[in-house]
């Protein structure tokens, strides 16, 4: 396991130490290898967060405010398809996988959308010019499937149709420019 500190980081994903110390205070990206206290002594990071702070730095240059990244990292991490597709794992490629964020009617939505493996247990999403169609895996419940696909129906025909603004990052993007660095 590749053990990162901010310097590394800074380099890696091309922020200035600013936007680096930014990220940490706002976002709240906590060093999951090391913390130290008081100066002298570097934090050091894993790979994970490394993709953490690569994706918040993108979501800062499209102009996210830092509360929906914190919402969307949370997100990111405990959905079945960053670990199904290993977004965190840097000896593994990964394909075609994006994450959406968007706004109507008061209320933030989430969704992926790109290669879902049949691992992962969550839709696979494809938006056309009229409508939105579901792919799950095989095995699914189909009662759990059944809802689910309800819910997001609902929330995506509401939410990207009517969106007042959304907007995709391309995971799969920011871990290939990260492993071209390393």
């Amino acid at each position: 396991m590749d053990i990162f500190q901010a310097k590394t980081i800074q380099k890696i994903i091309g922020i200035p130490k600013h936007r680096y110390s930014y990220i940490l205070m706002k976002v709240r990206i906590e060093p999951d290898v090391e913390k130290v206290i008081g100066t002298g002594n570097t934090n050091l990071f894993s790979f994970k967060k490394l993709m953490e702070f690569a994706i918040a730095s993108t979501a800062i240059d499209i102009g996210i405010h830092p509360d929906i990244i914190i919402a969307s990292l949370a997100y990111i991490e405990n959905a079945d398809v960053t670990w199904n597709l290993h977004l965190f794992d840097q000896n593994t490629k990964t394909n075609k996988l994006s994450y959406h964020t968007g706004f109507n009617l008061g209320a933030f939505f989430y969704c992926f959308s790109g290669d879902v493996t049949e691992k992962a247990k969550w839709p696979t999403i494809i938006k056309t010019k009229d409508n939105i169609n579901f792919e799950y895996s095989k095995g699914d419940d189909p009662h759990t499937v059944s809802k689910v696909i309800q819910y997001w129906e609902s929330v995506i025909m509401q939410g990207i149709n009517n969106a007042l603004g959304y907007s995709t990052l391309n995971l799969s993007e920011i871990k290939k420019n990260i492993l071209s660095k390393l």
